[in-house]
């Protein structure tokens, strides 16, 4: 029972937090992510707020969400994935550092991205 409510606690703690959110010049933006050898797309939006969208390779949405003064929020029914979030927020580093393409580690994963 304890574990339960550990983990219950963690989830609900992860779901609070707040992100530092860089000012970016930008309307939008495409990216090839490639996670483990496997292909996406991801568009990200700035109209006020971010917003990012992940797409497999047959047009799957696989994330949709908006970053609304440091929080997340999910757009339609899609899983809230703290993988998904620190992609975007891998993307909106590049952003603000003016990089093209990135590699990096995520958890077990390799994660490689790159805008066009």
């Amino acid at each position: 029972m304890q574990r339960v409510v550990l983990i219950a606690l963690v989830v609900l703690l992860s779901a609070c937090v707040k992100y530092s959110v860089p000012d970016i010049a930008f309307k939008q933006k495409n990216f090839s992510v490639e996670i483990d050898g496997v292909k996406y797309i991801a568009y990200v939006f700035k109209d006020g707020n971010y917003r990012f969208m992940l797409f497999d390779a047959l047009g799957v949405p696989q994330a949709d969400m908006n970053l609304v003064v440091g929080r997340f929020q999910t757009n339609k029914f899609l899983p809230n994935k703290n993988f998904h979030r620190q992609i975007f927020l891998e993307i909106l580093n590049m952003l603000k550092d003016g990089r093209k393409s990135e590699g990096f580690q995520l958890g077990n994963k390799e994660i490689r991205i790159l805008e066009f």
